[in-house]
């Protein structure tokens, strides 16, 4: 069992709790014992009452031993033949420790009211089994709970570790993300401000080097955040797309449609990126004529409908093999989300269509 688990349940509101509810069992079986006298018209045995009480009491301090020495087995649960007889043999030592004073108790303080000892002695062969029966009961609950008690920490302890996970692996596939976009974009980015140099086009350079600035600064500021609204997420899609329109010049036309109600919705971070760079690359830097890119979002009925257009030459087959850029798109986002659609094909008329779906302003989905 592990330490995080065992100090939980050795902290002082777990003992305190003990204490409390063997306080309210005790204090249950003296009424139960005064209810019957009085139904019975008869005089409370108040001497059995504070035997009875003692009885019940007991627990308070045997409780956490027994949950100490139960912590103290090994328990494989593969092999019940060996863990068995260790359980059983762990009540029986306990409730025979729970007879022995319970007995001594007897002695002594029927010695202290009568002066003399516990009479008859004939009576501890009936006590005794009766008394040991009961604990074997009791303490059999007692290592119940605790199982139940310590496999629901386990529980929750793996739910917290898996969730934790969860994020680690979502936070790792954005950084992963990030990593796939600087060598190719940088170094074609970087290469097309080298050839506006040469050119003598400072203007141009100076642009394209105070994008790739700001998208840079933007990628390092926006953390590893799994959600962002689309409105910020519109922000960085606009200055990467800002980078292709300077190097495609007069080739290139980017048009957003964009609902005002669409801008709040929460979507997950770095979403748009990489199906804008696929639309760039295997679309329109493969056309000779001018390019075409439309990026409409809208929200309606508390739902994002998200559509990245480009008249490039779209697949050649309707069974083409999906490329990283989507692959790694529709892996994230079904993660993320449940009730999510991601579907992209050639478009009627030429081109090439993602729509992507999702609820809005729902970090859960």
């Amino acid at each position: 069992m592990s330490k995080e688990i065992t100090k939980k349940a050795d902290n002082p509101n777990y003992t305190l709790i003990l204490i409390i509810l063997w306080i309210f069992v005790a204090l249950g079986s003296l009424a139960q014992d005064v209810m019957a006298a009085l139904m019975q018209d008869r005089q409370i045995n108040w001497r059995w009452a504070r035997i009875e009480i003692f009885s019940w009491a007991m627990w308070i301090i045997l409780t956490p031993l027994v949950v100490r020495l139960f912590r103290k087995i090994p328990l494989s649960w593969h092999k019940p033949k060996v863990v068995i007889p260790k359980i059983i043999g762990l009540i029986a030592l306990i409730a025979t420790l729970h007879v022995l004073l319970f007995i001594l108790y007897l002695d002594f303080f029927w010695y202290l009211d009568t002066g003399d000892w516990f009479p008859p002695k004939k009576l501890y062969w009936f006590l005794c089994p009766q008394t040991f029966t009961t604990n074997f009961l009791v303490l059999s609950v007692i290592i119940g709970i605790t199982l139940a008690f310590e496999n629901y920490l386990l529980h929750q302890n793996l739910q917290l570790k898996s969730s934790q996970l969860e994020t680690q692996l979502a936070e790792a596939k954005i950084t992963a993300l990030r990593t796939q976009l600087n060598p190719h974009f940088l170094f074609n980015t970087l290469n097309a401000i080298n050839t506006l140099i040469l050119k003598k086009d400072n203007a141009n350079a100076e642009k394209m080097l105070n994008r790739l600035s700001l998208l840079l600064r933007e990628t390092l500021d926006s953390g590893n955040g799994q959600w962002v609204t689309f409105e910020e997420e519109l922000k960085f899609t606009k200055l990467f797309l800002d980078i292709y329109e300077l190097r495609f010049s007069d080739r290139l036309n980017i048009d957003y449609n964009i609902d005002e109600k669409a801008l709040m919705c929460n979507v997950p971070n770095f979403l748009l990126q990489p199906v804008v760079e696929n639309a760039m690359v295997h679309g329109i830097a493969k056309m000779t004529t001018k390019g075409f890119l439309r990026l409409k979002a809208i929200q309606h009925e508390g739902r994002l409908k998200i559509e990245i257009f480009n008249n490039g030459p779209g697949m050649k087959t309707d069974h083409a093999k999906e490329g990283l850029g989507l692959k790694n798109t529709r892996e994230r986002i079904q993660e993320m989300c449940e009730d999510v659609l991601l579907e992209y094909g050639n478009a009627p008329g030429g081109g090439f269509l993602v729509t992507i779906e999702l609820p809005c302003n729902d970090r859960d989905c």
